[in-house]
């Protein structure tokens, strides 16, 4: 028995020594999984903060794009309303342009109605002039030959009262 006992007494501390062993591998083993482990969480939380870094540096250059969209939206908006308000200047202008072109015909058919009338005027008055003309000149030979005969007649006695 004594034999016996000793054979399960060595058999024990042959399982002790084994689960020892089991023991001492699986905490180093399980130590270098918390190693492993805690190298990746690192490298994960230093790519996650990075990530996060990258994230913020985006949506500030998203905020900015945004923001300088509506700067140019705004100065697009005011160069249409000007193209659109010079556009409507150009159009009243032309408009304008036609319609004194238009007066300025009407004018010079009245200028050119009213030479012609002139010109006609012109041509009755010297007509008349030259009509008067010879009628003076017709009538001052009539005097010039009564005065010529009466010069020729003598002189009649006259007698006073």
């Amino acid at each position: 028995m004594r034999l016996a006992n000793n054979v399960i007494y060595i058999a024990s501390i042959v399982i002790m020594e084994a689960f020892n062993q089991f023991s001492q591998a699986s905490v180093s083993a399980l130590r270098a999984y918390e190693q492993g482990t805690r190298a990746r969480l690192n490298q994960a939380d230093d790519d996650l903060r990075s990530l996060r870094g990258e994230r913020d540096d985006a949506l500030r250059d998203l905020n900015a794009s945004k923001d300088q969209t509506r700067v140019w939206v705004a100065e697009l908006d005011k160069w249409k309303s000007e193209a659109d308000r010079a556009l409507i200047v150009n159009t009243h202008q032309a408009e304008l342009v036609a319609q004194l072109r238009q007066e300025a015909q009407q004018w010079k058919d009245q200028c050119l109605r009213l030479e012609e009338t002139l010109r006609e005027e012109i041509k009755t008055w010297k007509d008349q002039f030259l009509r008067i003309d010879a009628e003076h000149t017709r009538l001052l030979s009539q005097l010039s030959s009564q005065v010529r005969e009466l010069n020729n007649i003598p002189p009649r006695a006259t007698s006073l009262p």
